[in-house]
């Protein structure tokens, strides 16, 4: 258990560090030497891995460079705020500070949405997956803050901007703001639509720009270079893959349910507001025919995270009461809490494999 400054945990939050202590240090997104910093010692990759060989998420093109796979949007953001603290070890924890606080504001916007009562907005906090992913650098949280401003903010100009700024950091979000905007153009309120498809597009254009340049002495063409030739390349892509369907909701160690069961009880709700179930819908069966809809190591669905505060509003229109209801809620409030404090312990585990995880320790304690 680590107490102190907050640092980054497994996955992809070392790799998105990686590439902002690149551009701060450096001025340029050729990985290799920072990696090599960060086994020798440096804080490249943050507290956990220094010293450590890390697994690379990058290809090499013709001139060397090593490149890495992951879009540089939110990295470019996070080093211009994070700027003044180059060199030091204080970059990683002030980029978490910024993903939290951005997932605060997120939440704050969602006493905007009627039927959130702070209760549901504390059970969206603390009792989902979302916290583990908020105290870390990663797109997840972010996306989700992204769908609350759509649905809180319906002026034309907040909707271009979110959904621009959403899809660069990850074009995968493409498919909520494609979506709200079908919803919006059969309500007939056609400038949102058109604001919403028009900033997408408008985010498309400049992401796979932004990746041909950076990637134009590749060895291969990608549109957008996500996995582009590395070693895990074949298991990216999409495909009918009817185990993403089940495994995203019901999957022990990678499904929703198994973790946050009382979102369930929101479902019957969706269907009564279009504007939530057609993104929704869309969103979900695009990630579970993505071949790596398991996300890589994490804990429950990461890809779902962006639509928990769907979830969560659902169930708060729902309105559920009684001993089952604060039992469904009591058991996520409790698994969220230990993924927030001790990521450790949820990561890559299901349930039971977290209280096996847990329970020799606890008793070492009092041993």
């Amino acid at each position: 258990m680590y107490l102190g400054r907050p640092i980054v945990t497994w996955g992809d939050p070392p790799h998105y560090l990686v590439m902002v202590n690149s551009l701060i240090e450096d001025g340029d997104l050729d990985l290799g030497n920072n990696y090599d910093q960060a086994r020798d010692g440096d804080w490249d990759v943050g507290t956990r891995f220094r010293g450590t060989d890390l697994d690379r998420h990058i290809e090499i093109d013709r001139r060397g460079r090593a490149l890495s796979f992951h879009p540089p949007w939110l990295p470019a953001t996070l080093a211009a705020l994070v700027y003044p603290l180059r060199g030091t070890e204080w970059v990683e924890s002030a980029c978490i500070w910024l993903t939290l606080a951005a997932t605060l504001t997120g939440l704050a916007w969602c006493f905007r949405l009627a039927g959130f009562t702070p209760g549901w907005i504390a059970a969206l906090a603390l009792a989902t997956p979302l916290w583990t992913y908020a105290r870390d650098v990663g797109v997840e949280p972010l996306h989700a803050v992204a769908w609350i401003a759509l649905l809180a903010f319906p002026h034309p100009v907040v909707l271009a901007v979110t959904s621009f700024a959403a899809v660069l950091l990850r074009p995968t979000f493409v498919i909520v703001p494609v979506a709200l905007a079908a919803v919006l153009w059969v309500q007939g309120e056609r400038r949102r639509a058109a604001a919403l498809v028009g900033a997408t597009g408008l985010a498309l254009v400049v992401a796979v720009a932004g990746a041909q340049y950076e990637f134009r002495d590749a060895e291969h063409f990608d549109w957008l270079h996500f996995p582009g030739n590395h070693h895990l390349a074949r298991s990216f892509g999409f495909r009918t893959h009817v185990p993403g369907v089940v495994g995203l909701l019901l999957d022990p160690q990678d499904g929703l349910l198994a973790f946050c069961p009382f979102v369930v009880l929101g479902f019957t709700t969706l269907r009564k507001d279009a504007r939530l179930l057609i993104p929704a819908l869309a969103y979900f069966g695009f990630i579970a025919s993505y071949a790596s809809w398991r996300a890589g190591s994490g804990m429950s669905a990461r890809y779902l995270i962006p639509m928990l505060p769907v979830l969560v509003l659902a169930v708060a229109r729902a309105r559920p009461r009684g001993p089952f209801t604060w039992a469904l809620v009591g058991y996520s409030a409790v698994v969220a809490t230990i993924g927030g404090l001790l990521p450790v312990a949820v990561y890559d585990k299901t349930p039971v494999g977290i209280v096996r995880f847990l329970a020799p320790r606890i008793a070492a304690l009092f041993g």
